[in-house]
């Protein structure tokens, strides 16, 4: 029998869960469902599964009732549904950061929620580059310290048992750290949430840079422009491949020891609303 912890639509768990109730009781009928569960309206359920219909508090109670879930399982559905139904970016993350504590231990959707963390906290990922220094050294004191905005010491530490947990980093023969080429794999219902909060994290970086960073540490360029629909197009698809010709000046390019770990944001937005 499907598991409330093996989905993140609460709608997709709901459709399983009822065809194997109907696959197990041929007397099964969503009538007799929506009378256990408290529905006045014969196609109540169906509605809600095919996304016709939202659940409210109520709702939810009398799904886990008709579904026969647990009190664990109940308080995870809960958190799923605000989770699927949040009409913002913030509630969106609030509800996930709900889910994340209430996954069993060792269930592959929880070991999922550390690819999470790797977009929602900027420097999982400097700390990615970092190992690749020339200079790089395992001391959780010395990475504090390399990063900027410095990190609490424990983050660090906790940031490098969850890179190496996702094989993302691996000691060489030498016993010294590096980074794979593993792919960083977030599941595409909290992509959209985390891929966010990293955008927004670096902007806020960018930020401080501009303010407080020396100007042979970083390049600022700006250019506002009136444009057609199709040069914005044009425009966006050049920066795309640019960020290409970037990494591969980076991967292959690279004859010198690296020395720093820098982030380049590449932005391109409307100033006006409509069409431009």
């Amino acid at each position: 029998m499907n598991k409330i912890y093996d989905y993140l639509d609460y709608r997709e768990f709901i459709s399983d869960r009822v065809d194997h109730i109907r696959d197990t009781n041929p007397n099964f009928s969503y009538r007799y469902f929506n009378k256990k569960s408290g529905f006045k309206s014969p196609n109540h359920l169906k509605q809600i599964m095919d996304g016709g219909k939202n659940l409210g508090r109520k709702g939810m109670y009398g799904i886990c009732k008709g579904l026969g879930l647990s009190d664990k399982e109940a308080r995870f559905f809960e958190s799923l549904v605000h989770f699927n139904q949040a009409k913002n970016f913030e509630d969106k993350e609030k509800h996930y950061n709900e889910l994340i504590g209430k996954y069993p231990a060792k269930h592959p959707k929880f070991l999922e929620t550390k690819f999470y963390k790797i977009f929602t906290n900027w420097y999982y990922v400097a700390i990615l580059e970092l190992v690749r220094l020339s200079n790089f050294k395992e001391n959780a004191h010395w990475i504090s310290r390399m990063l900027k905005p410095n990190v609490p010491v424990l983050k660090v530490r906790a940031a490098l048992v969850d890179l190496i947990d996702m094989g993302l980093i691996v000691r060489n023969p030498d016993g010294k750290l590096e980074r794979t080429d593993k792919m960083i794999a977030t599941p595409d219902e909290i992509k959209d949430v985390a891929v966010k909060r990293f955008k927004q994290q670096l902007s806020k970086l960018a930020q401080v840079s501009i303010e407080k960073d020396r100007h042979f540490d970083k390049e600022n360029s700006t250019l506002t422009m009136a444009l057609s629909e199709e040069t914005f197009s044009k425009i966006k698809k050049r920066m795309q491949d640019f960020k290409d010709e970037i990494r591969t000046l980076v991967e292959e390019g690279e004859s010198q020891s690296r020395t720093a770990v820098a982030h380049m944001n590449l932005q391109m937005f409307k100033l006006t609303n409509g069409g431009v």
